[in-house]
């Protein structure tokens, strides 16, 4: 049995680590959603995002070709950092509760 707790605290200190690594790459990338409003016939690139309950908006002046690509290719990692450290946060519940020996309802 210590053995297998053992396996389990390793466990807990890996997803640790990967909700942290998480959380700095999350902070780096741009946040919100990337959109053109075409204003008198010209589109003009902002991003949006929330700050608190309000959403904000953002002009983001003109962007080449390849900044608006790689700021829409932040926004995708973003969300997938977010999924995957949702993912992370369930799995520390559930091994919290193995360690302190709750068991689970099935």
């Amino acid at each position: 049995m210590r053995s297998m707790i053992g396996i389990l605290k390793e466990e807990l200190a890996r997803l640790l680590d990967s909700e942290k690594s998480y959380k700095k790459a999350i902070k780096d990338l741009p946040k919100g959603s990337f959109h053109q409003k075409r204003i008198n016939g010209h589109d003009y690139p902002y991003l949006f995002y929330r700050r608190g309950k309000k959403i904000v908006s953002k002009y983001l002046g003109n962007l080449s070709e390849a900044d608006r690509k790689k700021l829409s290719d932040g926004i995708e990692q973003r969300k997938k950092y977010e999924g995957m450290l949702k993912e992370v946060r369930e799995n520390l519940k559930q091994l919290r509760k193995m360690i302190r020996g709750k068991k689970r309802a099935v």
